[in-house]
Formats: C-alpha cells, structure tokens, sequence
C-alpha cells in the first residue's frame, strides 16, 4: 500500500511540475516574442505611437527633401543613390511592419473615439419639440 501511496504523490508531484514548467514557459514565451510585445505597447499608448510615428515622418521628410542646394545636399547626406534606394526601401519594409504591428491597437483606439463621440451626441440636449395637443375635436 505504501508503495501505491508514493507512487500516487510523486505522479502529483510530476503533474505539477509540469503545470509550473508550462506556465513559465509560456511566459519566456511571451517575454522573447518581439511582435506581442510590441503590439501590446502600441495598444497600452496608441497616442504616443502615433505621435512619433508623425514626428520620425517628419524627420524623414526633412531629411529626404532637397534643399536649395539641390541634389548635392541629398547626395552627401545619404551617399550614392544606390544606397539612398536601399534605405527608402528599407524604410518602407519598416513602415509597412510598423502599420501591420499597429493596426488592432490603431483601430481600437478609433472605435473608442467614435464610442465618446456617440455618447457625447446622445447626452447633448435634444431640441426642443413643439408641445402636441390632443385630437382638436
């Protein structure tokens, strides 16, 4: 009977061992996936995403623009246009990512805006209607 016993307990034993090592996996799991991670910072601050996504457009944009230089400026910034096509493609495999990654977020953050909005347009006062009498004999 002691036996069976202790058998018994170490297959509990082993049971939650198991239930411990998958649950810490799942965690590891969670802490190295990249794309989870970022999109649950996207959906913790939607505002701070968009605002510097706005603000490194920006900057690209300032930086890609053509000064009254001309060419010249553009050429020294970025190098050769080889490489300078390199880098705009690169920049757009980034951005195509970056959307990708931010759309749940992006657009959850949008139906809430349109939820507030609806609730603001129902809780406004609604006009006045002229007072309806009863049936004029």
């Amino acid at each position: 009977m002691s036996r069976e016993t202790e058998r018994a307990r170490l297959l509990r034993e082993l049971a939650e061992s198991r239930r411990q090592l998958s649950g810490e996996l799942s965690d590891l799991g969670h802490a190295v996936n990249l794309r989870e991670r970022l999109q649950d910072a996207v959906r913790k601050h939607p505002a701070w995403w968009i605002g510097g996504s706005l603000a490194g457009g920006l900057l690209l944009a300032n930086l890609l623009r053509p000064s009254r230089g001309g060419k010249r400026r553009m050429e020294t910034a970025l190098g050769d246009p080889v490489k300078r096509s390199l880098f705009l493609g690169l920049l757009g495999i980034a951005g195509k990512q970056i959307l990708r990654l931010s759309e749940p977020a992006l657009k959850r953050y949008a139906e809430q805006e349109v939820q507030r909005w609806m609730q603001g347009r129902s809780s406004s006062p609604q006009p006045k209607q002229p007072p309806t009498h009863g049936p004029t004999p």
